[in-house]
């Protein structure tokens, strides 16, 4: 396979995680264990992947994700991030982006997440779908190693700083960082991004970040109205996300909704779609779960395929802009082509949860009670 376009990540994207481990961008799969925020830019794995991508046809091994989704989708981050026209040579790195986990403190056990959120981790392991030794605790990104990205921002000069978590109005430490930055004084020349629950949202934060960041882009997690939110995104109720939301507006922030798309959310996605659009939301975007596999969105019976044909076409002459027409069109091209395969492992899983959390499947989507034994 030719592997043009040029990918942008190894010269201006780089990924850090609790420990300080680094990589240029999040489906990358390094070989090495020791690349971190003190060798990344002097580390021969990452250099010599910078060669690869000027000089090879076939992507490197480390980048076989991005290869299997082209394949098999034709479309991955490497394709969606190229639109700029630059030439790069090796060693480059400049005016990017890096994206920095802060903390896996969450108050949320989202079935969709699998180890982002230290409670949903203690959750799937009392659950037995983990196993107690993938129990890796309360993560901090360190001030040590805070003190390190501090330096990395302002020597290559990164203009877009991406916070991951957990919950950052949430955790402690991911407000500690924003707080150096502008102490700092770079926040001035950077524009802040994350994800947020909104459950927990503080309008003087985010005026805060409004008075100091040169911008301030910020995505909604939502997966469903009413009682979808409630089930999926458990244990917040859809109350406190139109309350966080009505924050925002007040405050004047400019927000997108961001959708951890599932088997679950697929079949109410409409809904979804017609209150935003009822609420004056343009910027809807879909992140398809792989992980766990078990609520790939195409993993539902046959025989809902013309109960969904008719809730998705109602959708297709809507009046939206083109980041929300691709996420219709995203969900359509799920919703007729599901796969039954594996479908009752799915509703096992499920059944783990209502028996952890006392909530009922079949309540909150009663289409699939027909194929429930």
């Amino acid at each position: 396979m030719n592997k043009k376009p040029l990918c942008v990540n190894p010269y201006e994207g780089m990924i850090i995680d609790e420990y300080g481990r680094a990589k240029p961008c999040p489906p990358y799969l390094p070989s090495s264990s020791d690349i971190n925020i003190y060798n990344y830019f002097t580390h021969p794995e990452i250099l010599e992947l910078q060669r690869a991508h000027l000089e090879d046809e076939e992507l490197p091994y480390q980048c076989r994700v991005c290869k299997t989704n082209e394949e098999k989708y034709g479309s991955s981050l490497r394709f969606s991030k190229n639109i700029k026209d630059k030439n790069y040579k090796v060693g480059d790195f400049d005016d990017g982006t890096i994206l920095i986990s802060t903390s896996n403190a969450c108050n949320l056990k989202c079935l969709p997440c699998s180890y982002s959120s230290f409670p949903r981790i203690k959750e799937l392991i009392e659950i037995k779908v983990l196993n107690k030794n993938q129990d890796i605790g309360l993560i901090d990104i360190s001030q040590d190693k805070r003190d390190k990205i501090l330096e990395i921002i302002e020597q290559y000069n990164f203009s877009t700083v991406s916070l991951l978590g957990g919950e950052p109005f949430y955790d402690k430490v991911t407000f500690q960082f924003i707080e150096e930055l502008i102490q700092r004084g770079l926040s001035k020349k950077i524009k802040l991004y994350f994800t947020t629950n909104a459950t927990n949202i503080k309008a003087d934060r985010v005026t805060r970040i409004q008075e100091n960041f040169k911008d301030f882009d910020i995505d909604v997690s939502i997966d469903g109205v009413n009682e979808v939110n409630d089930y999926l995104r458990y244990p917040s109720r859809w109350g406190q996300i139109l309350t966080g939301i009505d924050i925002l507006k007040n405050c004047n922030q400019q927000f997108n909704i961001r959708t951890a798309f599932s088997n679950l959310s697929l079949l109410r996605y409409p809904d979804l779609i017609t209150w935003a659009l009822q609420n004056d939301i343009e910027n809807l975007y879909l992140c398809s779960v792989d992980d766990p596999e078990i609520m790939n969105p195409q993993r539902l019976p046959l025989g809902l395929s013309d109960h969904l044909h008719k809730k998705y076409e109602m959708l297709q002459n809507l009046s939206v802009n083109n980041t929300t027409k691709m996420s219709i069109e995203a969900a359509t091209g799920y919703a007729t082509n599901l796969d039954e395969s594996g479908f009752a492992e799915s509703l096992g899983f499920f059944k783990r949860h209502d028996q952890h959390r006392g909530t009922d499947l079949l309540t909150v989507f009663p289409e699939l009670t027909p194929y429930v034994r």
